[in-house]
């Protein structure tokens, strides 16, 4: 039973999946089937250029730009719909409590795993962390949204972020 495997072909790594072939022996002349693996054809969304390996993940990535929403939430004070299921399922983690993304620093729970990235950042060390220093008052940040938000809240400032790492 052979898997997908990624191979490296002149400096890019592409996607191969099996593939069963027929070949008929001519010193037995009868048929053997064998399995090869054969680069996968990547699909190209015509909106925006994304790519995808199969029709099924192009396919529900065009509800993005039909602005098609087929998944609603069934929670029945919630009046929420989305394009993808897996948008959906993380959604109901919002009405379930369910955090399974738990920080083995502090023992935080979070419910989708970029927040717990997120949140990793605020036990480093000062020196492994990227500084972001406000022009207008010195104030300094750990995340440059942190700094965008000040500006605009404390100077009335849009977005211009400069960084200073340690």
């Amino acid at each position: 039973n052979l898997s997908s495997e990624n191979v490296e072909n002149r400096g890019k790594t592409e996607i191969w999946r099996p593939f069963e072939t027929q070949h008929l022996s001519i010193n037995k002349l009868n048929h053997s089937t064998s399995s090869v693996f054969v680069p996968v054809k990547k699909k190209f969304c015509s909106k925006c250029s994304a790519v995808f390996y199969s029709n099924l993940q192009l396919i529900a990535h065009m509800q993005v730009h039909t602005g098609s929403k087929p998944f609603a939430c069934d929670d029945p004070n919630c009046t929420k719909s989305f394009a993808r299921n897996e948008e959906l399922t993380r959604h109901r983690r919002i009405h379930s409590g369910y955090k399974p993304h738990h920080c083995n620093s502090c023992g935080k729970c979070f419910g989708r795993k970029d927040h717990l990235s997120k949140h990793l950042k605020t036990h480093l060390q000062v020196s492994e962390k990227k500084v972001y220093v406000c022009r207008m008052c010195g104030h300094r940040y750990t995340r440059s949204d942190a700094l965008t938000r000040h500006r605009s809240n404390a100077h009335a400032i849009s977005k211009t972020v400069v960084k200073i790492e340690n």
